[in-house]
């Protein structure tokens, strides 16, 4: 936030407020009583479309994939755990990229 600000100084041919990063951090979460929210659970958008429109047919269908998906997912990375710890020449890897994409679909 501090490097947004500068920029934005810069662009506006202003001089920044003097100060350093750890006083703009204070100033910033102490008297403006704001933070940035961190997600405890991942919420895809097909799980929230769903949850307020639970009527639409197409959508129930399309929630029910979802789920069917992410249960076979979770099933198929169970398995290859248990063969990775079971059979040396074979090696699992995984990546949750969703935790750390923070954009809205």
């Amino acid at each position: 936030m501090y490097s947004l600000y500068l920029d934005f100084c810069k662009d506006k041919n202003m001089l920044p407020v003097k100060s350093n990063k750890y006083i703009y951090r204070n100033i910033f979460c102490t008297q403006y009583n704001l933070s940035f929210f961190t997600p405890k659970k991942n919420q895809f958008s097909i799980c929230p479309k769903y949850n307020s429109a639970m009527e639409d047919e197409h959508l129930k269908k399309v929630h029910e994939d979802h789920v069917t998906r992410k249960e076979e997912c979770y099933q198929e990375k169970q398995e290859n755990k248990r063969k990775a710890n079971d059979d040396e020449s074979f090696q699992t890897i995984t990546f949750d990229l969703q935790s750390v994409l923070q954009l809205p679909s």
